[in-house]
């Protein structure tokens, strides 16, 4: 047995979407039970829910691409923990 449902969302973020699921030939409909299927065989939302990366994170990532405030290299892991406690 069929049924229907339908929800809300932001028209951009719906024709967006749709042109990405269209050029990999299927569509949004698809993958709404594509997804409601994993629920129920996962019996929890079947990617990851997250708020992202915090600022903090954010910097520190940046900082390390750059090589700023970087530690080490250390020749051995008691090295390496003694730098990792410094600031406690």
């Amino acid at each position: 047995m069929n049924t229907t449902y339908s929800f809300r969302t932001d028209k951009q973020v719906k024709d967006e979407a749709s042109l990405v699921l269209g050029n990999l030939g299927t569509d949004l409909s698809t993958v709404f039970n594509m997804c409601m299927r994993q629920i129920i065989l996962k019996q929890a939302v079947p990617f990851e829910v997250s708020m992202g990366y915090n600022r903090e994170t954010l910097q520190a990532l940046r900082d390390a691409k750059e090589g700023k405030d970087l530690i080490g290299p250390f020749d051995t892991i008691e090295e390496m923990k003694q730098a990792l406690h410094a600031e406690d």
